[in-house]
């Protein structure tokens, strides 16, 4: 079959905003928020839990007869998966499929134009929404409580799925004791570094696991040429960036039962300090915008000696073939606590509530979760596998390159999530806002968590 003849478009009128909470494609941060999507809260769990989970809860035994048919059946399946290894891992997961299990199940992918959470809103209620989609923290327990997705804890309960084989988030998978979501990809954050630079500018390398937030500030200022280079660079934003450091600290941006916002205490507070300091006073790291060095990837070009991102920076490095030696180098730890810390990001495949055969339109989701898609996640380096054994497998997400990949793995040791919660992603974007005025020396780092703080809560109060 045809490459594109497989994919058919499902269109909107709206702009693309890029929400890493639903994509999670390891760079950007959220930063438009869908105007018709309020996430409700979850049940309350700590904020950064390792990212593992037991078998789904079982209220009640499956039942010995579950909605089958009708078939053949095509189950639809929105994807933004547009170009290049995405697009391949579209393509080879859809003829496997078909394989598999065709004639009687093939899938056909619905390709998403725009913001792809409004499209799904807009589907759905025209009537003619996708059978699976790839969901986000940031909305799934909203479309869970209004009836828009299938419970497929029946089903997964049948085929006797452990959860355990997989880095799964509860709270994006469960929601009020059943089943959403089949877990698909862990986007990380994770720490590059330019091999080359460090060897030119006779910087000693990270490696190993001693490195703390202090050794990496002394490579950073060895490294920073005014005009020239930056030590260091990360994305102004809590994912992939500053929870790394808060919750290295023993801080978090938000406490247990996720009703208030602790961003103003005094433990972040002080690492606030520490992020505002690289920027401002150690001048290590770009400011807000910055285009000292000119346009483009900094990085990718060569000018930036350690690099913060998420897990899909080493897909976008690797592809893009720099002309200079990086490696990647675990989390550093903090100069005082001794632990370290990194955000994960879960998202999961779910069965959409319109689906006409929801066994097939689960087998599907089942399928993503499965080896040979989670193997192609993996190998095509789109993100990192929540599958464990596609995780830690050396052939597969952990080979070369980089030389020191398997530090992936260890990332994931120390790994929490984003602490999902009602108006999670307006409450994440407003508060990120209220920072940046510090990382540009106009506001004060106390003035600025105050800030940011009491936003979060109104809007924990009021969501």
């Amino acid at each position: 079959m045809a490459l594109m003849t497989r994919i058919r478009l499902l269109q909107t009128g709206l702009a693309a905003v890029g929400a890493v909470a639903l994509d999670a494609c390891g760079e950007a941060a959220p930063t438009t928020p869908a105007s018709t999507v309020a996430p409700t809260k979850p049940a309350a769990t700590s904020p950064s839990p390792a990212p593992t989970v037991q078998a789904a809860a079982a209220p009640a035994a499956a039942p010995t007869s579950l909605p089958s048919g009708p078939f053949p059946f095509k189950v639809t399946s929105a994807t933004n998966f547009a170009a290049g290894e995405r697009l391949e891992w579209t393509n080879k997961t859809a003829d496997e499929f078909a394989r598999i299990n065709g004639p009687k199940i093939t899938v056909e992918n619905l390709q998403v134009t725009g913001n792809f959470t409004e499209a799904l809103i807009a589907s759905i209620a025209s009537g003619s929404g996708p059978d699976v989609a790839r969901s986000s923290g940031s909305w799934m327990s909203d479309f869970a409580d209004k009836g828009s997705l299938v419970d497929i804890g029946p089903y997964a309960r049948r085929d006797k799925v452990d959860l355990s084989q997989w880095y799964a988030q509860e709270e994006v998978l469960i929601r009020k004791g059943k089943h959403y979501g089949m877990p698909f990809w862990q986007a990380h954050s994770i720490f590059l570094y330019n091999k080359t630079m460090f060897t030119n500018n006779g910087v000693k390398p990270p490696e190993g696991d001693t490195w703390t937030w202090t050794d990496m500030l002394e490579a950073a200022q060895k490294l920073t040429k005014t005009g020239e280079t930056f030590g260091i660079q990360m994305g102004y934003s809590f994912e992939f960036a500053w929870l790394n450091f808060i919750r290295s600290a023993g801080e978090d941006y938000i406490n247990g039962d996720r009703t208030k916002t602790t961003i103003n205490s005094a433990g972040t507070i002080e690492v606030f300090q520490w992020l505002v300091d690289l920027v401002q006073k150690y001048k290590v790291h770009p400011v807000p915008d910055d285009k000292s060095l000119g346009e483009g990837d900094l990085w990718l070009n060569g000018k930036i000696g350690m690099r913060l991102g998420g897990t899909g920076l080493i897909g976008s490095t690797q592809f893009r073939k720099p002309d200079f030696e990086w490696d990647m180098f675990v989390t550093p730890k903090h100069p005082k606590t001794g632990k370290r810390a990194c955000s994960a990001n879960e998202n999961p495949t779910v069965v959409i509530s319109q689906t006409k055969n929801p066994e097939a339109s689960y087998m599907l989701a089942k399928f993503y979760a499965d080896k040979f898609s989670q193997d192609l996640v993996g190998k095509l380096r789109i993100n990192s596998p929540s599958l464990r054994s596609s995780a830690t497998d050396q052939a597969v997400w952990l080979a070369p390159p980089p030389a020191n990949m398997k530090i992936a793995a260890e990332q994931m040791k120390h790994a929490g999530s984003l602490s999902f919660h009602l108006n999670w992603l307006q409450w994440y974007n407003e508060t990120t806002k209220q920072l940046l005025p510090a990382f540009k020396g106009e506001m004060s780092v106390r003035e600025a968590c105050d800030k940011a703080s009491q936003i979060g809560d109104s809007l924990l109060r009021g969501a």
